[in-house]
C-alpha cells in the first residue's frame, strides 16, 4: 500500500539522490498514464487479467495460493507487485461465485500450506532439510500465510470481489 501511496502522491523526498528523484518522477508518470490510481485490476483478454494487489509479500503469496485453491491459474507475475490471473473457460458468473465463496469461507492456512511444494519449504531456513514435512508445513502456515490481509478490502485493493466486474466492463 505504501508503494501505491508514493506513486500516486506528489510528495518530495529530500533524502533521495537526484537520479533517484528523476526515476521516481518517471515511475509516477508511468503509474498515472497506466491509471494505477483508478483501478488495481486490468483485463488482458476475455479470461485473463493483470492484478496489482498493493499488499506485502505474505498477503500477495497468500492471494496466489487462495486463487489456486479456488481453481484459478496464475501463469505469471512478479512478487509482490503484480500477477496475471487466468480464469480459464469459466464464465464471469462462475468466477464471481468462486471468488465470493473463497471470501466467505476461506481455507485454513494449513490447507494452503499443503499446496506448496516441499522443495520450496525446505529452502527457507538452514536446517529445514532435517525437519519433518508436517512441521515445515505448519511453520510455513504460521509464518508466511496471511489470509485476513490477503482478503482484506481497502483503497485500490478490492482484487478478489472486483475481478469479474473488471473483466466484464473492459474485456
Amino acid at each position: 500500500q505504501k508503494m501505491r501511496e508514493v506513486l500516486l502522491s506528489h510528495n518530495s523526498y529530500p533524502y533521495l539522490q537526484p537520479r533517484a528523484r528523476k526515476r521516481l518522477d518517471i515511475a509516477r508518470q508511468s503509474a498515472r498514464s497506466a491509471c494505477l490510481g483508478d483501478a488495481s485490476i486490468f483485463p488482458l483478454t476475455d479470461n485473463r487479467c493483470l492484478v496489482f494487489p498493493w499488499r506485502g509479500t505474505a498477503p500477495f503469496e497468500t492471494q496466489l495460493l487462495l486463487l489456486e485453491h479456488a481453481g484459478f491459474k496464475v501463469p505469471g507475475g512478479c512478487s509482490p507487485y503484480f500477477y496475471v490471473l487466468d480464469c480459464g473457460a469459466a464464465d464471469m458468473h462462475e468466477v464471481k461465485r468462486r471468488l465470493e465463496q473463497l471470501y466467505r469461507q476461506p481455507p485454513s492456512a494449513l490447507d494452503l500450506a499443503n499446496r506448496v511444494e516441499v522443495s520450496g519449504l525446505r529452502q527457507r531456513n538452514k536446517y529445514d532439510v532435517y525437519v519433518p514435512e508436517h512441521l515445515l508445513r505448519a511453520a510455513y502456515a504460521c509464518d508466511f500465510i496471511d489470509i485476513p490481509a490477503a482478503l482484506r478490502q481497502g483503497e485500490g485493493s478490492r482484487a478478489f470481489l472486483d475481478m469479474p466486474d473488471a473483466l466484464v466492463k473492459n474485456g
